[in-house]
């Protein structure tokens, strides 16, 4: 078994929106996943309980803070 979820489950979640390139681990909780929007490159990693609108993005700052 995969350690995290591929498309055709991610679809199958309900999740109000997603991205391209996201992972999340089969080991995560997830409550209303209606209300849970994943930007593009996202991963959500094991034991990592998500709850409420909530929305996870990766943005350009966020990379370039990591770089220096």
């Amino acid at each position: 078994m995969e350690t995290y979820y591929n498309e055709k489950e991610l679809k199958s979640m309900g999740l109000k929106k997603y991205g391209s390139n996201v992972k999340i681990s089969r080991h995560a909780i997830i409550y209303r996943p209606e209300e849970l929007e994943v930007g593009s490159n996202v991963r959500i990693d094991d034991f990592t309980t998500i709850s409420g609108k909530v929305v996870l993005a990766v943005t350009d700052h966020d990379f370039f803070s990591r770089r220096r």
